[in-house]
């Protein structure tokens, strides 16, 4: 199992921690985006927080 499959697998099972130990964190970074739009949950940084102060 590759790292993308392996990481899905995991926010698939709702861990509620996640450690990745990497040299290659921008490599990391990308995957994890990529995951996340995947599974409809990709946000920008702060984008979250700004609609809470709409309401």
């Amino acid at each position: 199992m590759n790292f993308q499959a392996e990481f899905e697998l995991l926010l698939r099972s709702r861990y509620s921690i996640i450690y990745i130990q990497t040299r290659e964190e921008e490599r990391v970074e990308n995957a994890i985006t990529e995951s996340a739009k995947k599974q409809g949950k990709g946000r920008q940084r702060g984008e979250g927080k700004r609609q809470k102060e709409k309401k």
